[in-house]
């Protein structure tokens, strides 16, 4: 029988100090902020000066998807 585990959608942190970024990733919900993750997902750059982020909508669809 396949275990099933809960999956949260994350920010990852990259980068340097002062100066970071993040990768919008989903992961499972024991895991780390920045340790293993099923899928990147897109990714947010606070620094861009307004709220922008990357995320595929056909990417989006598939982390939220209801398991079969």
């Amino acid at each position: 029988m396949a275990q099933e585990m809960a999956v949260k959608i994350l920010l990852a942190r990259l980068g340097c100090k002062n100066w970071a970024f993040y990768r919008i990733v989903g992961a499972d919900s024991h895991a780390p902020r920045d340790g293993k993750h099923l899928q990147v997902v897109g990714f947010y750059d606070p620094l861009a000066g307004s709220l922008f982020f990357f995320l595929p909508f056909s990417t989006f669809t598939f982390v939220l998807a209801p398991p079969n």
